[in-house]
């Protein structure tokens, strides 16, 4: 004799799970639908990946030793460690993230460059905006607006639905690469 499984026998918890497989099928099918719910997202790639290089561009400078004026900081760092924050779009939870990657890359300047470059389809809005928003969140390294507009350098690759892309680099090749889609400070990278 075998044991028939019905769903009504189940506790409510248990029924509700049971609608997402097909009704009347075993419990194994039920496993797998958690299964499936468990998989993680598909991972987001933006900017050039672990080995790749890091060419040079231009940017249009606010607050470093250059600004305003159009200058390629890639190019004058020679390889050096190398920080670069590419802002898609600024938000609060973003700015706490900015926030300590600036004071990291402030207390560590003799060893490690570091350039937020914003992102704008309208490089001259940016530049009455971006004075606000620097002294506002305290920035300390150079802050620029990328001369490309909303996508960046084109050889960068840049995935225009993450809000972040931060890289980091040696001897302008990426040693480390992270798009971050919904960021916060615990995202330190």
């Amino acid at each position: 004799a075998t044991t028939a499984w019905r769903r009504e026998s189940l506790s409510p918890w248990g029924r509700c799970w049971c609608s997402l497989v097909i009704p009347g099928a075993p419990l194994p099918s039920l496993l797998f639908a958690l299964v499936l719910l468990a998989a993680p997202p598909d991972e987001v790639f933006s900017g050039p990946q672990k080995g790749e290089k890091t060419p040079p561009f231009k940017v249009l400078d606010v607050s470093g030793p250059h600004a305003g004026k159009e200058f390629d900081y890639v190019s004058e760092w020679k390889g050096a460690p190398t920080l670069l924050c590419f802002i898609h779009e600024l938000t609060r939870p973003g700015a706490q993230l900015i926030r300590r990657l600036d004071a990291h890359g402030a207390q560590n300047k003799d060893a490690l460059r570091t350039i937020f470059v914003s992102l704008a389809a309208d490089v001259q809005e940016s530049e009455r905006r971006l004075p606000v928003q620097i002294k506002a969140i305290d920035w300390r390294c150079p802050v620029a607006i990328s001369v490309d507009g909303k996508e960046g350098p084109g050889a960068y690759g840049l995935n225009k639905d993450v809000l972040l892309t931060v890289i980091a680099a040696r001897d302008n090749a990426v040693v480390g690469n992270w798009a971050i889609v919904s960021p916060n400070e615990t995202d330190f990278p």
